[in-house]
Parts: C-alpha cells; sequence; structure tokens
C-alpha cells in the first residue's frame, strides 16, 4: 500500500483518512461536489488501480505543525498555491517525505519560488499525447518532470499542473516502495518530448504510467515494511503473494508478534483451500 498526503487550504467536508481506499469515487463526488481536494483523490486512485496498488490519502489542512509532523507518508502533495502562499523553505525541510508539487498555471517562464526547495519536486502538464500544454509553467529551476495534466472526469475535463502533480506523486510512491534508488529509476523511466535532455518546457522529461507499470511488473514486490532482511522475508513474500496472508493495515507482517487464533483459523482455511484448488488442477491435468 501507498500512503499520500493531500494538502489543502480548507476543510472541505471530506477526510481522506477515514475513507482511505476511496472506493467509490462516483459517490464521493456527489457527496462533496467537484471540489479540487475529490478530483486530486480521485486522479490518485485512478493511477493506483491502474497500478494495481491500494492506496491510503491522508487530508492535510493547513496546519504547518501537522503537516510535519511523521504521518508515515510515501509523498505528500501540494498544489503550487498552497506552497506558495503557505510554506517556508525552513518548514519544507522539516516534512520527512518527498514533496511533489504543481508548477503553476501562468504559462510563463522563469524562476518559481518553489525552485528553493530542496526537498520539492516540481510537476509540468503534457497532454495525453506528450504535448507541453500551455497553460503550465516552466522555466530553469522551476520544472522538474511533467505527467499528464488534462482529464476527464464524469464527462467533463480537468486541467491544471495541479492534476499532473497528483499523478506523479503516486507513481513516485509507487516506485518508492520497491526501490531506493528512486529519483535515478524514475531518471530511467522518463520520456523525453522536447529537446533531448532537460529542457525548460519539460524538464527531464515525461513519467509515463504505462511505462511505470511495466518497471514495476518486472520487480520483485516488497509485501511488507518491516521484514526486510528478517529471516521469514523470502517466506512471507511467497505466502502474500499466493494469496494466504495480507498482513495489517500499516503494511507490516509484525513477525515477532504473538500469532492469535483468529489468525491461525485463517491461515487453515487460506492453505486448505489452496490445497483443494491443487488437486482439482491435477485431476483435470490427469484427464
Amino acid at each position: 500500500m501507498i500512503r499520500l498526503g493531500l494538502a489543502t487550504y480548507h476543510d472541505n467536508g471530506v477526510d481522506f483518512s477515514i475513507c482511505p481506499d476511496v472506493e467509490n469515487p462516483q459517490g464521493l463526488e456527489e457527496q462533496t461536489g467537484y471540489t479540487h481536494e475529490t478530483i486530486t483523490a480521485i486522479l490518485m486512485k485512478r493511477v493506483a488501480d491502474y497500478l494495481e496498488e491500494d492506496i491510503q490519502i491522508v487530508q492535510i489542512k493547513n496546519d504547518i505543525n501537522s503537516v510535519i509532523q511523521d504521518y508515515n507518508l510515501d509523498v505528500l502533495n501540494v498544489s503550487y498555491s498552497i506552497i506558495k502562499g503557505i510554506f517556508s523553505e525552513k518548514a519544507i525541510d522539516l516534512i520527512p517525505c518527498k514533496v511533489v508539487t504543481s508548477a503553476g498555471n501562468s504559462g510563463e517562464d522563469g524562476e518559481g519560488p518553489i525552485a528553493k526547495f530542496n526537498n520539492v519536486i516540481s510537476i509540468g502538464a503534457v497532454d495525453k499525447d506528450g504535448n507541453h500544454l500551455g497553460f503550465s509553467s516552466y522555466g530553469k529551476g522551476q520544472l522538474d518532470y511533467v505527467a499528464i495534466g488534462r482529464h476527464e472526469i464524469n464527462g467533463r475535463r480537468r486541467q491544471g499542473t495541479s492534476f499532473a502533480s497528483p499523478v506523479f506523486a503516486v507513481l513516485y510512491a509507487y516506485i518508492s516502495k520497491r526501490t531506493d534508488k528512486v529519483i535515478e529509476t524514475i531518471n530511467e523511466l522518463v520520456v523525453d518530448v522536447d529537446e533531448h535532455g532537460v529542457d525548460l518546457k519539460t524538464g527531464l522529461g515525461w513519467l509515463r504510467m504505462e511505462d511505470v507499470k511495466e518497471w514495476g511488473d518486472n520487480m520483485t514486490k516488497d509485501y511488507f515494511d518491516d521484514d526486510d532482511g528478517k529471516w521469514y522475508e523470502e517466506d512471507v513474500d511467497y505466502l502474500a503473494e499466493n494469496g494466504i496472508v495480507k498482513g495489517y493495515e500499516d503494511s507490516e507482517i509484525k513477525g515477532y508478534n504473538f500469532i492469535t487464533r483468529g489468525e491461525v483459523f485463517h491461515l487453515i482455511a487460506k492453505l486448505k483451500k489452496e490445497n483443494e484448488e491443487l488437486k482439482t488442477m491435477i485431476e483435470s491435468i490427469k484427464k
């Protein structure tokens, strides 16, 4: 599971931390209207679904103290207007995860205020064919990468760099779960859509969902956050891959905890089912 923070100016009535899977985007739209945060959450869920990855979205209000607390986030997604108006360089440096932000929609070239933040990745917008969208701000020190920033949601067009950055944020989080060399991996996956190498309008390039998905499918999945290097890592990953164990909601297996009676019965049931399916497969082969 990837865990993303969604920073917002205001409380729009939706607390994504208590509906972490955003299981019903249509119902969410009907309940809250087309707020910026709702659209962003829906885009994040769409990308996560495409990647076949569970996602948890935590909405964070504009309280600096709450933002710099360790929410155990993989990425914090922030719009350009929020990062420009609220955050200081010192506050950004205290956030214990990578911050992904939109480049702004002025359509201008120039040094932006986000250029000074070391912990920030700035995202511009392209269309589905990789063409630079005219509203997307750009310029040396202001733009790192681009993602698709024009989307159709329930038959209505939504566009802006603030709808490109959440796409990139999910892709970044997905990659970070599978390798420590996140930026190096991204730089290998990005596609040049303008000039070769770094350019003003598309930065280092376009990070495409399909390329990240193909890369992820070829990687060995790390199912749990707390089993790295443990003697049981290979075994529990095998069990997770075959649907026998799922771990806990915080993506941990808690291998040294006492096992409960309910967990024992769950494992027996799963193993029995797998054994029955194996017997059926063997019988069909014999025939």
